[in-house]
C-alpha cells in the first residue's frame, strides 16, 4: 500500500510541517554541497533542496544519480 503523500498544490498549507512527496524529476542544478531537484506532480513543481551535509551518503548519492523523469520519493520540512 502506498504511503500517504501530500500534492505539491497543497505545501503551502504544510509551511513548517515534514510532508512526503511523489513526483518526477523537472530539472536538477548542482552547487556546493547541495542539489537543486525541481519536482513535478500532475499539480505543480517545487524545488527540493538536498544538502549533503545533512542527508546520509545514500540519499546524495540518488540526488546525484537522478534524471530528468526519474520516479521519486521525498521526504523533507516544506520551507517558504
Amino acid at each position: 500500500m502506498d504511503a500517504p503523500h501530500t500534492p505539491i498544490s497543497a505545501l503551502a498549507d504544510h509551511v513548517g510541517q515534514t510532508v512526503t512527496l511523489k513526483g518526477w524529476v523537472y530539472n536538477t542544478r548542482y552547487g556546493k554541497g547541495l542539489a537543486f531537484v525541481e519536482v513535478r506532480d500532475g499539480t505543480g513543481i517545487v524545488q527540493a533542496v538536498v544538502s549533503e551535509a545533512e542527508v546520509s551518503p545514500e540519499a546524495w548519492q540518488a540526488a546525484q544519480d537522478a534524471t530528468q523523469e526519474s520516479a521519486l520519493h521525498i521526504v523533507g520540512t516544506v520551507v517558504e
